[in-house]
C-alpha cells in the first residue's frame, strides 16, 4: 500500500513537472527571437560549431584554428550535445532542442526526489520534487535551449552520488559524482570549484574516519580532474599557453559592474556590444578587423 502511494506520488510530481514546463516552453518558443528572454548570441556559437560538426568542417574535440578563442571560452559538450539532437530529430534549429531539453528536464526532477529521499526520507523526497516540479525558475531554465539545463542534470546527479558516496562510504560513488561534475563541465565551465566544495565538505562534515574521509574526497577531486584535464591540456596545445577552461568571468564581471551606479567610477560598460566597442579602442583594433567579444 505504501509502495502504491509513492508511485502515485511520483506520478503526480512528473504530471506537475510536465505541465508548467510545458506551458513555460511554449512561451519561450514564442520569445526566441527576443534577446531579453534567449541569448540568441550564445546559442549561435554552439549552434555554427554543431553544424560544422555534422558538416565534417571541424571537430568535436580538437581546436584547429588557434584564432578561435571562443573555443577555450565555450566548452565543446554543448555543441557535441546540439549535434546529437540534431541528427536525432532531424532538424537544425534552436526548436529542436528545445523540445527535447524541456522533456529530460521534467524527468530530471526525479532526481531531486532521490536526493531528497537518500538524504531525508520519502516524506522530503517527494516534497523537494513537487517543489523543483513547481518552480518557475528551473521550468524557466529547463524550457529554455542553452547549456544550463543539461549541466544542471549533470550537477544534481552528482549530488545525489555523494550523498550516495556518504551513505555506503564508498569510493566509486564518490568518483562517479566528481566525474559527473567534471563532465558538467564540458558544458558550463561554473561548477569546476564546486568539486573543491564537495571535497572540503567530504573532509570537515561528514562523521566518518579520517582515512574514509580523506578517499571520499580524493575520489570526488580525481572525478573532477579526469574530465577536466582533457580541455586544459586541448586549451595548452591549441594556444601554446596555460589556458584554463572557462575564462569569460572577468568579461561577465565587468558587465555586472556596468550594471551598477558605480560603473562610471570604474569606467565600466554594461553589454557585449559596448564593452567590444570599449576593448576595440583600448587594443587599437581597427574596425573592420575581425574581432568577437573573446578575441
Amino acid at each position: 500500500m505504501v509502495e502504491r502511494k509513492r508511485l502515485i506520488y511520483l506520478v503526480l510530481i512528473l504530471l506537475t513537472a510536465f505541465t508548467v514546463r510545458g506551458l513555460t516552453r511554449q512561451f519561450v518558443q514564442a520569445h526566441l527571437s527576443d534577446p531579453g528572454w534567449f541569448q540568441s548570441g550564445t546559442y549561435a556559437i554552439f549552434d555554427r560549431h554543431a553544424q560544422k560538426i555534422l558538416d565534417g568542417q571541424a571537430s568535436i574535440f580538437w581546436i584547429d584554428d588557434p584564432a578561435h578563442t571562443e573555443a577555450a571560452i565555450y566548452p565543446p559538450g554543448y555543441s557535441a550535445w546540439l549535434a546529437l539532437v540534431y541528427t536525432v530529430t532531424g532538424e537544425r534549429s534552436a526548436f529542436a532542442t528545445q523540445r527535447v531539453q524541456w522533456v529530460l528536464d521534467a524527468l530530471a526532477v526525479l532526481l531531486v526526489v532521490g536526493i531528497g529521499v537518500t538524504a531525508y526520507g520519502w516524506q522530503c523526497g517527494l516534497m523537494a520534487g513537487q517543489l523543483a516540479a513547481l518552480s518557475p525558475l528551473l521550468s524557466l531554465s529547463g524550457a529554455t535551449p542553452l547549456a544550463d539545463s543539461p549541466t544542471s542534470w549533470l550537477v544534481v546527479a552528482g549530488i545525489w552520488m555523494l550523498l550516495l558516496a556518504h551513505k555506503r562510504t564508498s569510493f566509486n560513488w564518490a568518483l562517479g559524482a566528481g566525474l559527473l561534475l567534471g563532465a558538467s563541465c564540458w558544458f558550463r565551465i561554473n561548477g569546476l570549484l564546486l568539486g573543491f566544495f564537495w571535497a572540503a565538505a567530504v573532509l570537515l562534515l561528514l562523521g566518518l574516519s579520517r582515512r574514509t574521509r580523506l578517499l571520499l574526497g580524493a575520489g570526488v577531486l580525481l572525478g573532477v580532474a579526469i574530465l577536466v584535464t582533457p580541455l586544459i591540456v586541448r586549451n595548452a596545445i591549441a594556444f601554446r599557453a596555460f589556458v584554463p577552461a572557462g575564462l569569460g568571468m572577468g568579461t561577465n564581471l565587468w558587465e555586472g559592474i556596468g550594471e551598477t551606479d558605480r560603473a562610471n567610477e570604474f569606467g565600466a560598460v554594461f553589454g557585449d556590444r559596448a564593452l567590444l566597442e570599449q576593448e576595440r579602442l583600448a587594443l587599437g583594433v581597427p574596425p573592420g578587423a575581425p574581432f568577437t567579444l573573446y578575441s
